[in-house]
C-alpha cells in the first residue's frame, strides 16, 4: 500500500474512501473556481457586448428605407442640376473657342499671316 500525508501530515493508509473523499472535495473546489470564473467571463462580456452590438433601441433613431429614398433623390436632383450647369458653360465655351477662333482667322487674314487649324475637343 501506498501511503500519503493528509492535511494534518499524519502517514495513514490509502483507501477508497479517503481517496473519494479527497477527490470529490478538490473537484467540488476545482468547480466551485470554475463557475466563478466562468460567471466573471460572462459578465465582462455581457458588458462589452453592450458597449460593441447595437441594441433594437440604438436603431431607432436610424433613418428609414424611406428617408434614404428621399434623400437619393435629392442627391441626384442636386447632381442633375450641377451637370446641367456644367453642360450649359462647356457649351459657352466651345461657342466662345468657336467665335474667338473665327477672329483670329479673320485677323490673320486681313495682316496676311497664314491661317492655322484649331481643333475643338
Amino acid at each position: 500500500m501506498t501511503t500519503i500525508l493528509t492535511p494534518n501530515q499524519e502517514r495513514e493508509p490509502i483507501t477508497k474512501g479517503f481517496l473519494r473523499q479527497e477527490l470529490d472535495q478538490r473537484f467540488e473546489e476545482f468547480g466551485k473556481k470554475i463557475d466563478e470564473k466562468t460567471d466573471q467571463r460572462f459578465e465582462e462580456f455581457g458588458k462589452k457586448m453592450f458597449k460593441t452590438f447595437a441594441t433594437k433601441e440604438d436603431f431607432k433613431d436610424l433613418p428609414t428605407k424611406d428617408d434614404m429614398f428621399q434623400w437619393k433623390s435629392e442627391i441626384l436632383n442636386s447632381v442633375d442640376k450641377l451637370t446641367k450647369s456644367f453642360e450649359d458653360h462647356k457649351e459657352e465655351h466651345d461657342t466662345n473657342l468657336l467665335a474667338h477662333d473665327r477672329f483670329e482667322k479673320r485677323i490673320r487674314k486681313l495682316e496676311g499671316k497664314p491661317v492655322e487649324a484649331v481643333e475643338i475637343a
